[in-house]
Parts: structure tokens; sequence; C-alpha cells
């Protein structure tokens, strides 16, 4: 680890600063957030990112938490955790052997824990463990939570199997050419796989809570745009004021309900017989067909 590393500026000796000691990170900051500034810091350095892997544990509880600090004072960028478990099915014999041993020295979720907690404000922890474990300990949301607690910045669980829906939005924002984060995959469950749709940021949020994805309108807001951005969806301001996203990006007209804030699509379309030239120097980069449409007045 000592090759070449003591020289540069490494995420654990830029935070470190004279003291030696690295102070916490921000309490609020998201463990995504903490990864990706470990590997953008590592690649502004033209460098591969150190993330060693350690089993907590291992070979006893006192020499785990020694390992662990051992990495983060060596510059480790971030740690992988293994969780022991008696049956690692992606693991090889040497975790595997690892695992056994300290699971026989007592090891349990609560050693890793600790051992996150002794370092996880210093570097990203992302614990390995499998789904039986995160199903024993009360489940996705309740894992989290304890793992989040601790200070962890993420959870890889190899056997989980993707469904359906994520697998299409993953392929998606990968043809779009967009990072699959944790908001992306959220907002995009909710965009792309309920058929057609035109959605507002206030409402999307709304539906996103309701889904349990815990995230604020601004974020909102700043995926629907990097969606736009990408050709995912289409923006159609309707009121000068409001704007609606459309799934569908290509070019067709809409009414737009007034009082009821509803965008509809126009089901038997438009025929144009002539569009308008561009200015000289510009050309037409989008046309938007809006017809308001307004409840008749009793008489």
């Amino acid at each position: 680890m000592s090759g070449g590393r003591g020289s540069r500026g490494s995420l654990a000796g830029q935070q470190r600063g004279g003291s030696g000691e690295t102070p916490p990170a921000p309490p609020d900051r998201d463990g995504e957030d903490r990864i990706a500034a470990a590997f953008a810091l590592a690649r502004d350095e033209g460098r591969a990112a150190l993330m060693p892997y350690m089993m907590a544990g291992y070979p006893d509880r006192e020499t785990g938490l020694a390992v662990a600090a051992a990495y983060v004072d060596a510059g480790a960028d971030l740690i992988e955790l293994g969780v022991p478990f008696s049956d690692p099915l992606a693991d090889g014999p040497t975790i595997h052997a690892a695992a056994t041993e300290a699971l026989e020295a007592g090891a349990t979720l609560a050693t890793a824990l600790e051992v996150c907690s002794a370092v996880g404000e210093r570097v990203p922890v992302v614990f390995m463990a499998y789904a039986n474990m995160v199903l024993a300990h009360g489940g996705s949301r309740e894992f989290a939570r304890l793992a989040r607690a601790a200070g962890a910045a993420g959870v890889i669980v190899p056997d989980l199997p993707l469904d359906e829906g994520v697998q299409r939005c993953l392929q998606l924002l990968s043809d779009a050419g967009l990072r699959p984060t944790r908001q992306r995959l959220a907002l995009g469950r909710l965009l792309f796989l309920r058929g057609h749709r035109h959605v507002t940021a206030e409402g999307l949020y709304e539906e996103a809570l309701a889904a349990n994805a815990y995230l604020s309108l601004a974020t909102v807001y700043n995926t629907l745009n990097q969606f736009t951005e990408a050709g995912l969806l289409r923006r159609i301001a309707a009121d000068g004021i409001k704007s609606f996203f459309d799934t569908d990006t290509s070019v067709h007209p809409h009414f737009y309900l007034e009082g009821e804030d509803v965008l509809v699509d126009v089901a038997e379309g438009l025929t144009f017989t002539r569009v308008p030239e561009a200015l000289p120097g510009h050309e037409i980069a989008r046309l938007d067909v809006i017809v308001h449409l307004r409840r008749k007045r009793a008489r």
C-alpha cells in the first residue's frame, strides 16, 4: 500500500491536515456522494482508487478493528467491509475461510457495525452482505438504518436479483449516457414504467414520497432536467409558469385544462399546412402546440 502513495494527496491524507487526524465527514452528506468523491479524487490525481477488503471480526474483534484503522492510516480511499456469513456464494475460498473463522470467534453483524463506526467518518465504508442476512435483521429498510447509523456509505448485496423494472431503467439510463444513481433509478421507475405520462416536479415528488423514495424537491427538479437534456423527457411549458415533463418525446400537440392543471395529448393530432421559416442564422429547435381549454360556463 505504500508504494508511491506517501507523496500524493490521498483522500485520507488531504483530510488529516497537519494534526494527523481526519475530521469527521459531514453528518448530512449522502453516502453515494462520499463514494463518488473518493473515486473522483483518485481520478483527478491520475491513479486508481485504493479500496481494500477486510472481513469484520477476522481473526478476532480487536485485530479486525486494528486492520480497519491501519487501512485508513495507510491511505485507503474507501474500505469494503465484509459481514461474516456462513454461505457467501459470491466469494472465493479465501474470503469464505475468513468468514468461517470470524464466525467461530463470535463475529456478528454488530461486529461489522462496530468496525464501520470506528472508521466510517474518516473514509467511506461499503458493507458486503448477503440477502438472507439483510432479511434476518428486519429487511432492507432496517438494515439500511443500522448501516447508516454506523456511518456506512453503502451496502453491496451480490445475491439480490434485479427485478425487470430496475433492469429496464438501468438500460434506459445507460443508453442515454447517464450514470444510474439511486435518485435516477427511483424516479426512472416512476416515470418510465407506467406508460406514457405527463408529470410536474411537484407531482413526481409526492409520488416519490408515497413510494418511500425520500428525495428532496430540488433533487426531483435536477433529475427531471437531466432526463430532459439526455432526451428521455420533453418539457412542456403550459402556462408560462409551471412545466410539465412528457415521457413521449415526439412532436405532438396537447390540451391544457385551465383551472384543473392537467395536460393531455390531443388524440386526433393536428395538421400543419405550413411551418414558418426560421429567422436568418437560426433553425427551428422544437415545435410545441398547446390548446388551452376551460370549463364551459353554466347558462
